[in-house]
């Protein structure tokens, strides 16, 4: 959500395997696929039955405006190719390690500690789920969703840093280069609207980010989540556009649960607060400047 102020930026994920509504998706040629209640993610296999991007992307759309009530205005669907260029094209993404990974499913293998992710590694911490090496990674899509909005932090912390707002130029080649790798709808699509949008957000700073995820609760049995009662404070908040004034946490042996980096490395360490607009504490080694390691029983911390 951009604020209409073009002051602030909230990214709110939805877990794969949050347990919602799917409404029936009627494809261009007229074809109905059933919808149900399921996993999330169902709504965008449902559409992409016939491999048209933008049918998946219609049906999901109607599943998050049927969860949250909020109206989708663009979308921008972003492949495995083209993110890779996007994150090449900033030259790379800082990132904090914490600890080695090794993971052949994901194709990574990762040292602990501060160090630039080119695309392909990048892609693949964003995709991690199980590894051989690395005690962090539980195979849960709650833990992913955490890397990848710290991955998305250190993105936009990157972008800032090399003044992709502020200079012509620069936004120019970015767009370019990012531009084949996205499929959006047309109002986003050309090139002049996203020089326009990318120069709307000159003003923005990391502090002006809040990322957080539907707040949710586990199923029973423990294998998928459901919204809880809070969600829809999240979804009125967007809808009015308010600062977000709840944030996920999660339950105490959630991958969100609140603590220190020390004690938690995946989870986030802070909420925002209500009603100020102030994005949660930036993640270890998201902060701006030169990096140091620090050993505390082999979790490295990259400390601004």
């Amino acid at each position: 959500h951009l604020s209409g102020d073009r002051e602030r930026i909230d990214l709110v994920s939805i877990p794969r395997d949050m347990q919602v509504e799917i409404p029936d998706c009627t494809l261009f040629d007229g074809t109905v696929v059933p919808g149900g209640y399921g996993d999330f993610n169902v709504a965008f296999a449902n559409g992409g039955r016939q491999g048209d991007t933008a049918e998946a992307a219609a049906c999901t759309i109607n599943t998050v405006h049927s969860l949250t009530g909020i109206p989708i205005d663009h979308w921008a669907v972003v492949d495995f190719v083209g993110f890779q260029t996007m994150v090449d094209a900033l030259g790379g993404i800082p990132m904090c390690i914490p600890e080695r990974i090794v993971s052949s499913d994901a194709g990574l293998d990762l040292e602990p500690g501060l160090q630039t992710l080119d695309g392909a590694d990048a892609l693949g911490y964003a995709r991690l789920r199980t590894a051989e090496v690395g005690e962090d990674v539980s195979g849960s899509d709650l833990q992913r969703i955490t890397r990848q909005q710290q991955l998305l932090e250190a993105t936009m912390r990157t972008a800032l840093s090399k003044n992709l707002f502020t200079d012509a130029g620069a936004l120019t080649s970015f767009v370019r280069a990012s531009a084949e790798s996205l499929t959006t709808d047309p109002g986003l699509g050309s090139l002049d609207a996203m020089l326009g949008l990318g120069f709307q957000l000159r003003g923005i700073r990391t502090d002006d980010l809040t990322f957080t995820a539907v707040p949710w609760e586990y199923t029973e049995d423990r294998l998928n989540v459901l919204p809880t009662e809070d969600a829809p404070q999240v979804f009125d908040d967007i809808l009015h556009d308010r600062p977000l004034t709840v944030v996920a946490e999660g339950d105490a042996t959630s991958e969100w649960e609140a603590g220190t980096p020390s004690a938690s490395p995946s989870a986030p360490t802070a909420t925002a607060d209500a009603g100020s607009g102030a994005a949660p504490t930036a993640a270890p080694g998201a902060g701006d400047g030169d990096a140091a390691d620090i050993m505390d029983d082999d979790l490295v911390v990259c400390d601004a």
